[in-house]
């Protein structure tokens, strides 16, 4: 039998939404830590410890890019798949920092190229675990009602990360070799470990608290933790009636749902082409598949910023690496200070204008990228300048996609009882994202190549302008939802 002396010591400190956040925190911030930290030391590796002549240091490069970007697209359905029949998260969370440790010491360590592809195979599986299990755990610490505003936080700390790393890897690298940037990496590491450790699930800290207020201790061990049985349960739960559109009143009577929860009712027969739930969920729902178009549109931005802006940099201005680094200052500081303000409106207001009224905004400073020309300061600081009006429009779109498909998931589980197991479709709905996200990643490279040969930079960033309109006009009219209709499906709630 278990006692209440078996309690974990400072439970609440350890399962407090500070913690377990500043935790989830870290984990992402390491995982884009260590990915920019490496990268400036890529070239060097390559020349001088695998010895290859400088014509083929291009192709290997990409190669390596490419073998992240591809582990992450491929291992995130499975890793949501394996995370959704656990009965807690801890365990996928220690396997993803397992992988990332693994790797950063294959990276240290290797003297082949096949050795070097395991080890960024290795990084991109680690960082679809942490991606998608970290983001669930957000919403299981903080709810759907606050998960902009905290996304929006988190997104806003992590792309320091983002920022600092490849400047920081390339000066540790220049000072004490690739060694030393390492041994940083594994420094963050040891770090993120020890809080993975301390941290504990709310949900697993709620039953630790349904024990020790058993003080007879009657209950066993698997009784304690298993969340279906308390003392204080009814003997026959209760289940929330929704039948295609319909509740149940007081005196038995069928009574119209003007919530719109109708539209969320699974039918009773699956199409042939759509043969489960999930997918029924994510290719019917006009929501969910804008959530998905608008996440491929920022990590497509994100990825030709990170492929074109050093090029760029370097042909108009003959920027030194550290220089055109030192342009992503202005692209990614506004995240940090307007991340927690636009994911608070987003709680608020919904995702519709915010997503609408964002890419529309963003199509101007994209625009305006191909204008600056070689010359002086003053271009320079007029590229940096658009690039700051860049950064405000991507903060303005950086949570809509996770907050509307978090919505969406959490009407279809309310509507269809049982359907998506007890958690529900979040895990699913998460890794669908890291899909997409990394599929963007992937695309965004193929793009530059496709637009700029003929176009040139700023025919491509003109084309990239009127994608982000047509986007912004589909958000407005089949992203979120009236604030009518969520303040009745709120008021359902209570």
């Amino acid at each position: 039998m278990m006692t209440t002396n078996s309690r974990p010591v400072f439970l609440s400190q350890r399962s407090s939404t500070a913690f377990i956040i500043s935790t989830i925190t870290l984990a992402l911030f390491t995982d884009l830590f260590l990915y920019g930290l490496i990268i400036p030391t890529i070239p060097f590796i390559l020349a001088h410890r695998l010895h290859l002549p400088p014509q083929e240091a291009q192709k290997h490069i990409s190669m390596l890019l490419t073998s992240y970007a591809l582990s992450s697209l491929i291992f995130s359905i499975p890793t949501g798949l394996f995370t959704d029949r656990m009965t807690t998260r801890r365990l996928p969370f220690f396997i993803g920092l397992l992988l990332l440790i693994i790797s950063t010491v294959l990276l240290a360590l290797g003297q082949t190229m096949v050795i070097l592809v395991i080890a960024r195979v290795l990084q991109g599986m680690s960082a679809a675990v942490v991606w998608t299990v970290g983001l669930v755990l957000v919403q299981d610490t903080v709810g759907r009602e606050r998960l902009g505003t905290v996304l929006g936080g988190i997104f806003g700390f992590i792309s320091v990360g983002n920022l600092i790393s490849p400047v920081l890897g390339g000066i540790v690298y220049d000072r004490a070799g690739d060694k030393a940037v390492f041994g940083l990496g594994l420094g963050i590491l040891v770090v993120d470990l020890v809080l993975r450790i301390v941290m504990i699930e709310k949900s697993v800290a709620e039953k630790w608290r349904v024990l020790s207020v058993d003080g007879d201790g009657d209950h066993t061990v698997e009784e304690c933790l298993d969340p279906t049985i308390s003392e204080r349960s009814p003997l026959l739960a209760q289940s929330p009636i929704l039948n295609e559109g319909h509740d149940v009143n007081s005196n038995g009577e069928d009574q119209e749902d003007n919530t719109g929860s109708s539209k969320y009712v699974l039918p009773s027969t699956l199409p042939i082409y759509l043969p489960t739930p999930l997918l029924y969920m994510f290719f019917t729902s006009p929501r969910i598949l804008m959530s998905t178009l608008t996440t491929l549109l920022q990590s497509i931005l994100v990825s030709l910023n990170d492929t074109t802006i050093p090029l760029h940099a370097l042909d108009l201005f003959g920027f030194t690496p550290l220089h055109s680094g030192l342009l992503f200052i202005p692209l990614l500081t506004p995240l940090l200070v307007l991340g927690p303000l636009i994911g608070y409106i987003v709680d608020r207001s919904g995702t519709k204008l915010a997503s609408a009224i964002g890419f529309l905004y963003l199509s101007i400073p994209v625009f305006l990228l191909g204008l600056p020309r070689a010359a002086g300061k003053d271009e320079i600081a007029k590229y940096a300048t658009i690039l700051f009006f860049c950064g405000i429009g991507s903060s303005a779109v950086s949570a809509v996609s996770l907050v509307e498909g978090s919505d969406v998931a959490a009407r279809y589980h309310e509507a269809n009882p049982g359907v998506f197991g007890e958690q529900g479709p979040f895990v699913l709905l998460f890794a669908w994202n890291s899909v997409v996200l990394n599929a963007g990643f992937a695309l965004g490279p193929m793009v530059a190549v496709w637009l700029i040969e003929p176009l040139g930079y700023g025919g491509m960033n003109a084309c990239m302008a009127v994608v982000c309109v047509v986007v912004g006009v589909l958000c407005f009219f089949f992203m979120g939802e009236s604030r009518m209709e969520r303040e009745k499906w709120k008021k359902t709630r209570l």
